[in-house]
């Protein structure tokens, strides 16, 4: 009898070791990120769509954190003006930060945008932040809640560029409402871009000169291949190693049970052995 009621209880801790992991890996939601293209040459706009869906938070999604990671010497951010918007976020937490208005809902002319968002670019720590918070009650149904708008430099060289959004977290209700300083984890998003480079003859400058391109020195030209063949092998890496939003098959955390379960089945093992050598004792 006693050793039914052991193994009962190690397969007990067990399963609950499976449940608490496998619901622990559940998220709030995902965001994903899209691009209106994939190709882009020097000059060009370029604009990053944010989508939220797979809300699994009863309450709904007020509002989400997340680290902005893009190549800057490809890229410049473009932002919005909002007095209002300004107006309204004096006083906050917002107002210490270097703080810049990446998107407002309101002025969104999309009509499929039906729940206003705002997003704030938050500089601080050299780390680019992002905050998204909704501008109505907190929402349960798939969605763009915001827009980041780029612009590709001039005299850059064909290479891959990744925009990338790490370590994000999702607020619903209950969170906000309790105060809550750190959310639900939620997977990084990142968009690839073909950035073609620039033409050979040249880029004319503001006195109306010529610049030619192969007249560039060789430091100049060393550091541009060495800045390109790090982008690369950054994203080579990524892909690689990263199961992110875009895989096919969702995360489920149970690689990181097997090793759990194995733990707690040598404690289970060890304790009933100990008990069969001592319990005549």
């Amino acid at each position: 009898m006693k050793k039914r009621n052991i193994i009962i209880l190690l397969f007990t801790i067990i399963l609950i070791a499976i449940a608490t992991t496998v619901n622990a890996a559940d998220e709030a939601c995902k965001i994903t990120i899209s691009a209106d293209k994939t190709s882009v040459k020097s000059g060009d706009t370029v604009t990053v769509n944010l989508l939220m869906s797979d809300i699994k938070k009863s309450t709904g999604i007020a509002q989400f954190f997340g680290i902005l990671e893009y190549p800057e010497d490809i890229f410049e951010i473009l932002y919005e003006e909002d007095d209002g918007l300004k107006e309204d976020l004096v006083g906050t937490e917002f107002e210490k930060y270097n703080m810049s208005i990446l998107y407002t809902g309101e002025k969104d002319t999309d009509t499929t945008v039906k729940n206003p968002w705002y997003v704030l670019h938050v500089k601080e720590n050299e780390q680019n932040g992002i905050f998204a918070s909704t501008l109505s009650d907190p929402q349960k149904t798939s969605q763009i809640v915001g827009r980041i708008k780029f612009k590709v430099k001039q005299n850059i060289e064909e290479t891959p560029a990744e925009i990338l959004i790490k370590d994000m977290e999702a607020f619903d209700a209950d969170a906000i409402s309790s105060g809550a300083t750190s959310g639900d984890k939620v997977t990084d998003a990142s968009v690839i871009l073909t950035v073609n480079g620039t033409s050979g003859n040249g880029q004319q400058n503001n006195n109306g000169q010529t610049n030619n391109n192969q007249s560039n020195n060789t430091e100049s030209g060393d550091t541009k291949n060495q800045i390109k063949n790090t982008q690369v092998k950054n994203i080579e890496n990524r892909n690689k190693n990263d199961n992110r939003a875009n895989n096919d098959v969702p995360y489920t955390g149970i690689e990181d049970t097997i090793p759990v379960i194995f733990i707690l089945a040598v404690i289970a093992l060890l304790a009933y052995i100990n008990y069969r050598k001592y319990k005549n004792i």
